[in-house]
C-alpha cells in the first residue's frame, strides 16, 4: 500500500495542484480550506525503491502473501506544505487565509458545477470537502521491523520541497510534462507527437518505398529489385525505425552508425552513391509529405524539416564519405556492426511499443 508517492518533480497530482496555486498571484494562491490541517503521508520515489529492493532480496525469507506499507508513520499537513514551499519560493513568510468548511463547501459546489457546463472542471470536487481538516494517518512500524527498512529523513516532504521548488524554477518544460502525465493530460512534447504519426504511418510508407523501387524502369535501380521484397522490407525498415527513433531521443548517432554499415554493404555489392542516395532522399521526402497532411502537425513544418530534412542530410552525407572512403581503401574506415545496430533496433521496438502491441 502506496502514501503519496512524490518524486523531485513532484508528480503527485494533489501536490502539484497545490504548489502551482500557491506560488503563483492568483485569487485564491493563499486559501486554505478549513484550518489547513488537511493531512496525508507522503514518501519519495527513492524510498519507495529502497522498500521494492528490501522486497526483493527478503523473498525467499518473506510469507508467499503479505500487506507492507510504504508509507512514514507521520502526515504533513497543507499548512505546513504551504509554509515551506511559500518561503521556500519567495524568500519571505506567507501568512494563509484559512476557509471555513461551512463557506468553503458551496463555493466548490458552484465552482465545479460552472466548469460542468464550460467544459472546464476545477481541480477541487465537492466530494472533496469531507476530507478537509482530516489527517489520514498510517501506521508502518510492522513493515518496517518485517523488512528492515524505513524512510529516510533527508526525503521527508518538508525538506524536499526546496528540490521540487527547484525543478519547477529550472526546468519548467519537464515539471509540466511530468506532471502533466501524473494527472493523465494528454500533453506531448512535439517530437513525439511526429514520432506517433510517424510509427502510424509506418508500414504504408515503406510499401510506397518498395513500390517505387520496383516499378522505376531506370537500369542503375536493377540491383535494388535483385535484393528482393523481403531484404527491401528489411531495410526500409530498419532505417525508418532508425530516423524515427532519432525523432524521438533527439539522438543521431545510431542512425549515422547505420548510414556507414549501409554505405560499406552497397559498395561491397556494387551500387553506385548516387542511387543509394536518391533513395533514401526520395523516402525522406515521403515521410515529409505525409507528416505534412496531418492536421495534428500542422504548425509543425520547421520541426518536421529539422528532425527529419537535416537527418537525411547528415545520412547522406555520411554515405558519400564512406564511398569514398572505400573506394581509396581507407584503412582507418571503421564499418559498424549490423548486428549490433539490429539488436538496439530490436530493443527500441520493443520498448516503444503501446501496452496493446505488447
Amino acid at each position: 500500500r502506496l502514501a503519496a508517492v512524490f518524486s523531485d518533480y513532484c508528480e503527485y497530482g494533489p501536490l502539484y495542484i497545490f504548489l502551482e496555486t500557491w506560488l503563483t498571484k492568483k485569487w485564491n494562491s493563499s486559501i486554505l480550506g478549513g484550518k489547513g490541517e488537511s493531512a496525508v503521508p507522503f514518501i519519495h520515489t527513492s524510498d519507495v525503491n529502497n522498500l521494492i529492493i528490501s522486497i526483493l532480496s527478503k523473498t525467499r525469507k518473506l510469507p508467499d502473501f503479505d500487506i507492507y506499507l510504504a508509507s512514514p508513520n507521520e502526515t504533513t499537513s497543507h499548512k505546513e506544505l504551504f509554509a515551506v514551499a511559500t518561503n521556500f519560493y519567495f524568500g519571505k513568510k506567507i501568512n494563509p487565509f484559512f476557509m471555513p468548511i461551512m463557506i468553503a463547501w458551496p463555493g466548490v459546489i458552484v465552482r465545479d458545477f460552472i466548469g460542468r457546463l464550460i467544459g472546464k472542471r476545477p481541480f477541487e470536487r465537492p466530494w472533496m470537502m469531507k476530507y478537509v481538516d482530516l489527517k489520514l494517518s498510517t501506521n508502518s512500524d510492522y513493515t518496517q521491523k518485517e523488512l528492515g527498512w524505513k524512510p529516510t529523513k533527508r526525503f521527508h516532504i518538508l525538506r524536499r520541497l526546496l528540490y521540487l521548488i527547484e525543478k519547477m524554477k529550472s526546468d519548467p518544460h519537464e515539471w509540466e510534462l511530468k506532471n502533466a502525465m501524473a494527472l493523465k493530460k494528454e500533453i506531448l512534447r512535439p517530437n513525439l507527437m511526429i514520432y506517433s504519426v510517424m510509427v502510424s504511418k509506418k508500414k504504408e510508407l515503406i510499401k510506397t518505398i518498395i513500390d517505387m523501387i520496383e516499378n522505376n524502369e531506370n537500369a542503375d535501380f536493377d540491383k535494388y529489385k535483385l535484393m528482393g521484397k523481403d531484404n527491401l522490407e528489411r531495410e526500409s525498415s530498419m532505417f525508418f525505425q532508425l530516423l524515427a527513433a532519432s525523432v524521438r531521443n533527439s539522438d543521431r548517432m545510431l542512425i549515422l552508425d547505420y548510414a556507414r554499415e549501409h554505405a560499406a554493404y552497397q559498395y561491397k555489392q556494387g551500387f553506385n552513391v548516387n542511387d543509394v542516395c536518391f533513395v533514401i532522399l526520395e523516402f525522406g521526402k515521403l515521410i515529409i509529405q505525409e507528416l505534412l497532411k496531418q492536421e495534428s502537425l500542422s504548425d509543425m513544418e520547421l520541426l518536421i524539416h529539422e528532425k527529419i530534412t537535416i537527418t537525411i542530410q547528415m545520412i547522406i552525407d555520411e554515405i558519400e564519405e564512406s564511398f569514398e572512403k572505400l573506394s581509396f581503401h581507407i584503412d582507418e574506415f571503421k564499418i559498424p556492426d549490423r548486428s549490433e545496430i539490429e539488436a538496439r533496433v530490436k530493443e527500441m521496438e520493443t520498448f516503444y511499443k503501446s501496452p496493446e502491441e505488447k
